[in-house]
């Protein structure tokens, strides 16, 4: 019966070993650190491998030979020092004291942030804010007092608090005053706080400024190279003015020796876009005319497969778009993984996976 009851041990030991390195999940939702009752809790389950061998001792029984009390003065030790290494000691001690593990709090006219001390925050004009207040999720990581504006427990520089007040532009929450807006831990250079916007469904870009004399922001970087009157964003990483293409707000493909035609210039998918003309093949800084393509004929397939004529390309996630070598284009069809000939395409010659030629037919 001893043995049958020491395996049954050892099983729940592994569950426990699993348990432990899994357990940082348990904490992961919003304000988890923040709940005593709730972390106490997890961190008493955890520690289950003691009660049972003092249960198991109680009872006059040991662990395959070994003493069951002795196996509980282990655990107590295997224990408390995986506890201190994942941080939950720490937690527990913070949490007795009245200090939050996370966000701000202010205890015996002392601000903390994530449990760490906030020397020169003033407690009595302290307010932190929540998502409720703001109506977003970011609100939590803002704080104010008398003196400063904080962001992630980090005072920002430069900050004028008279007249500051919050406000969602795109999705993304900024403090305005009359001459600053601010964003994270910063100020952003140059932004009017009375003309800040984002673009529709493209909240990366933004603008700022009077008509004739605007600028276009990229992660609220102004990006003066642009020109903000014909400026149209293409997505949250690209888009186009009346003479150039930028990607992140970088001009882009201006070494190839064409005209590109920006006012037709728009994305076909994720690798690819167009002007009237031609066909480019976006990858960032990288990005260039892919040769032998038009238009008029370009056909997206699934699977990163596409043809224009005689020509089918293969595009992968480190390589620029390759023509596929020995392709019948004309029947080349792309299809759903086929276990049995190990392909995802085929032509009238040859099966291919990822563009490769597996088999012929």
């Amino acid at each position: 019966m001893s043995v049958v009851i020491n395996i049954l041990v050892t099983l729940a030991l592994c569950f426990w070993g699993s348990m432990m390195m899994m357990s940082p999940m348990m904490f992961g939702a919003p304000g988890a650190t923040n709940n005593k009752q709730a972390v106490l809790t997890a961190l008493l389950f955890l520690s289950y491998p003691v009660p049972l061998f003092l249960l198991i001792g109680l009872f006059g029984g040991s662990y395959f030979g070994i003493n069951s009390y002795k196996m509980a003065l282990i655990s107590v030790v295997v224990i408390g020092f995986l506890f201190t290494i994942f941080g939950y000691t720490s937690m527990v001690k913070n949490l007795l004291q009245g200090v939050a593990n996370g966000g701000y709090c202010v205890v015996e006219q002392r601000v903390y942030y994530n449990a760490k001390l906030m020397e020169h925050a003033d407690a009595e004009s302290f307010i932190s804010y929540s998502q409720a207040d703001l109506n977003t999720y970011d609100a939590q990581l803002y704080a104010k007092d008398k003196q400063h504006l904080y962001y992630s427990g980090q005072a920002v520089s430069g900050v004028n608090l008279e007249n500051l007040h919050a406000k969602i532009i795109g999705s993304d929450l900024y403090w305005l005053n009359d001459t600053q807006v601010i964003k994270g831990e910063r100020i952003v250079e140059g932004a009017d706080p009375s003309t800040y916007s984002a673009y529709d469904y493209y909240s990366f870009w933004n603008i700022s400024g009077h008509e004739g004399n605007q600028v276009i922001y990229h992660h609220d970087e102004p990006m003066h190279n642009i020109d903000a009157q014909s400026f149209v964003p293409i997505d949250d990483s690209y888009g186009k003015d009346g003479q150039h293409i930028f990607y992140q707000g970088l001009a882009i493909l201006a070494d190839v020796d064409i005209d590109i035609d920006t006012a037709s210039f728009s994305r076909l998918d994720e690798n690819f876009a167009s002007d009237n003309q031609h066909i480019f093949y976006l990858n960032g800084e990288d990005s260039h005319i892919l040769i032998g393509a038009e238009p008029v004929n370009f056909e997206v397939f699934e699977r990163n497969y596409y043809r224009s004529g005689e020509i089918v390309y293969y595009v992968t996630q480190y390589e620029s778009a390759k023509p596929m070598p020995q392709i019948h284009a004309a029947s080349f069809t792309v299809t759903q993984y086929d276990e049995q000939t190990n392909s995802d395409a085929y032509d009238k010659n040859n099966y291919y996976l990822r563009g490769v030629i597996v088999a012929t037919r």
